[in-house]
């Protein structure tokens, strides 16, 4: 279950840093079949368990890549810092 996280967790990482939030619908579509046939995989296990646990992971991922990236552009776009001499 935690390698399924995580590969939900860096699937949201890659979302967020390529694309705009309406890449996250088909994920969260992807997501909830691959939960029915995990379901089904693990003998009828709790799916929606797995669905929420996936659809977190991608959104705490998508979430964490597009922090990166509003950082990122706003050190790229910030004003150079003022050079301020020590004699005075």
């Amino acid at each position: 279950m935690i390698s399924f996280l995580v590969m939900h967790f860096v699937a949201g990482l890659i979302l967020g840093a390529r694309f705009r939030f309406a890449a996250l619908l088909p994920a969260f579509a992807f997501v909830a079949v691959e939960a029915i046939f995990a379901a089904v995989h693990e003998l009828f296990a709790p799916w929606y368990l797995i669905l929420l646990g996936g659809c977190l992971a991608l959104q705490v991922g998508y979430a964490a890549a597009a922090f990166v990236r509003n950082r990122r552009a706003e050190a790229l776009n910030a004003p150079p810092r003022p050079f301020i001499s020590s004699r005075d």
